[in-house]
């Protein structure tokens, strides 16, 4: 079989969950026999693009390299880029695509391959289908309930990230291209106020009228791309809903299938050191993410027996770990660890007694739950989303989200109580092998490319 996997950024340079999710995939299908080819994009700071064809670890990667949108209708839809994915479909010639995201690329991709008759697969990451700012989280870090077909979208200010007027001229579009680049990383740098503030602002310039215009349009072609895509796969239970009820996808059409894992290389735990509480967080520093809450949480708590060590690279949102620095003072409890490789996520896991996600936004189905039990790692989580789902299996405790005191007094009712955690640990449920995950994608292929054969 010749497989095709579409994802918005890849490894190694990016190791979020949808990255490791689809190098996983297209690692085990290479290693069974077919032949695999990733297609995604990645940051340039000079305008324009160019495709490059690359190599990580015996596996194809065509990267579009590019340096970001131009204006909103391109944060999804690029013709440039669909005519770019046009001509590797004409020297792959894939027989199924499997699209992980779109995000950074466009939605033409999938209306190319349905030209060509091609089966295509989406597996949710996120609620970019239906948000624009992709978590459906408002100012205030409030989770938004129902996008309500884009209506709900005219008023929130995360909803419209790049509002700039089309029809420039081609150096002045280049002008534009490399100032976007520039407030993309100016806006990492900022605190998350600021560029809350920012945001605020820049969408209160633009005329509600010209907003939902676009944004309806924006809500249309989702529905145009969803129509053409043979199957959707939803991580998470919630995702699934979510994306029923808002009307984005039909019943019909969507599946709930969780991830599946590499089982091997998680190595045994660590003695843990009575009296003592190893908590971590494992993730990017940005503050969607909620490791300000973790930090406020720490603050409140007076023994001194705990200690707290962050995972993350302190780079790439300079503005937000910096506020997260401030929090933390000169707490001797609190330590900066960087950024984690993916191959040293079992090590980590295994010295920590419990694992905190305080995440402020649905989280689809994090991967780092998943890894956590599989180190046989409690979780401490938010109750929200695909967090609260996973959790109510065992394996863990919610808290409040937002909600730092709340967060504050579970930490101290485990560090006065560690055979609570003892008990959590051994809830923990089973997590899918990679294998098993192998056999259920499998059958889904070939059941899309008989049905396609069949009405071709």
């Amino acid at each position: 079989m010749k497989i095709l996997y579409v994802v918005h950024y890849y490894l190694p340079r990016h190791q979020a969950g949808t990255e490791i999710y689809t190098h996983s995939l297209a690692k085990k299908f290479s290693e069974k026999g077919h032949e695999v080819w990733i297609f995604t994009s990645e940051d340039r700071s000079q305008p324009g693009f160019e495709l490059k064809e690359e190599e990580y670890k015996g596996i194809k990667v065509f990267r579009l390299y590019h340096s970001g949108v131009r204006d909103f209708r391109s944060t999804y839809l690029r013709e440039d880029f669909d005519e770019i994915f046009d001509k590797v479909l004409d020297e792959l010639k894939p027989e199924l695509i499997h699209f992980q995201h779109l995000f950074r690329l466009s939605v033409g991709f999938v209306h190319k391959a349905k030209k060509r008759g091609i089966p295509c697969i989406l597996t949710l990451a996120d609620y970019w289908l239906i948000c624009p700012a992709i978590i459906m989280l408002k100012p205030q870090y409030v989770p938004c309930p129902d996008p309500e077909q884009s209506s709900a979208c005219i008023s929130c200010p995360h909803s419209m990230s790049a509002m700039i007027p089309g029809g420039f001229p081609a150096t002045i579009q280049k002008s534009i291209e490399y100032a976007l680049g520039l407030a993309h990383k100016i806006k990492r740098t900022l605190p998350p106020k600021w560029v809350d503030w920012l945001r605020d602002k820049l969408g209160r310039k633009q005329k509600l009228e010209e907003k939902e215009k676009l944004l309806k349009e924006r809500w249309q072609e989702m529905k145009k791309v969803v129509d053409a895509l043979d199957l959707i796969i939803s991580p998470s239970n919630f995702l699934k809903q979510m994306m029923v009820s808002s009307k984005m996808i039909p019943v019909k059409k969507i599946i709930h299938s969780d991830y599946g894992f590499e089982l091997e290389g998680y190595v045994e735990k660590a003695v843990r050191e009575k009296g003592r509480l190893v908590l971590g967080y494992i993730g990017t520093l940005v503050a969607h993410k909620g490791v300000h809450i973790l930090l406020q949480a720490i603050k409140q708590i007076k023994s001194q027996e705990l200690e707290l060590r962050i995972y993350g690279a302190l780079e790439d949102f300079p503005g937000y770990v910096r506020w997260l620095k401030k929090i933390a003072g000169a707490d001797q409890r609190i330590k900066w660890m960087g950024r984690a490789e993916h191959s040293q996520v079992p090590k980590i896991l295994s010295e920590l007694d419990l694992l905190v996600v305080p995440s402020l936004w649905y989280e689809n189905s994090p991967l780092i739950i998943h890894e956590a039990f599989l180190a046989k790692t409690p979780v401490l989580a938010s109750n929200l989303g695909g967090m609260k789902e996973l959790l109510e299996k065992g394996g863990g405790a919610l808290f409040e989200p937002n909600n730092p005191k709340d967060l504050g007094q579970k930490i101290e009712h485990l560090l006065k109580n560690p055979e609570e955690i003892t008990l959590l640990a051994e809830r923990i449920p089973q997590v899918k092998d990679i294998n098993h995950h192998y056999n259920e994608l499998f059958e889904i292929y070939q059941s899309l490319l008989a049905k396609s054969k069949s009405t071709g």
